[in-house]
């Protein structure tokens, strides 16, 4: 879908059409998720943060000025679900002794089924990953993700730059 078709959908949703919200839900849904559990590393939390998202975006998308701002503010959002929902758990571990709870096997198992460059990518730094993620597989523009991050456009390209030199100097170190 291009981008005048998009901004069509959310003019419409802006004025109270179901339709219009039901398609760009369909539009956006995956790679909400795929984005949340890219921080969250975890799929129920995942699916928790972009739902959470999700509802934000049905109460507020009336406020949104611009139509075009719609993909970079609804990644604003399922960032800052994910990391409240972070919180939340660090806050629920903490208060939970450690030998009441079993070792969750979904981040070892995660890693292991990944790629080599997949597992490499995991091990960059949180906001390294997450700007990896948006340029490459949402294909968001470096204002988006600048805007979804709230960092400097310089910071998003100098980012960008010292991942792929870590991946690349990773994928060189293995096939020697």
């Amino acid at each position: 879908m291009n981008q005048a078709q998009i901004d069509f959908l959310v003019i419409n949703a802006k004025m109270g059409e179901d339709k219009a919200f039901e398609q760009l839900f369909s539009l956006f849904q995956q790679s909400a998720v795929r984005y949340a559990f890219k921080i969250l590393n975890d799929a129920q939390l995942a699916q928790e943060a972009a739902q959470n998202s999700w509802i934000k975006v049905a109460k507020n998308v009336s406020k949104l000025n611009d139509p075009r701002a719609f993909k970079s503010w609804l990644f604003q959002l399922i960032r800052w679900q994910s990391l409240d929902l972070l919180r939340k758990q660090k806050q629920l571990k903490e208060s939970v002794s450690l030998e009441d709870i079993d070792e969750p096997a979904t981040s070892h198992t995660f890693v292991q089924k990944q790629s080599e460059l997949g597992a490499f990518i995991e091990q960059l730094e949180d906001i390294d990953k997450q700007a990896i993620h948006l340029f490459y597989l949402e294909k968001m523009s470096i204002l988006e993700i600048s805007n979804v991050l709230s960092v400097p456009v310089g910071t998003i390209k100098s980012r960008l730059n010292r991942a792929r030199k870590t991946l690349k100097s990773k994928l060189l170190d293995t096939k020697q």
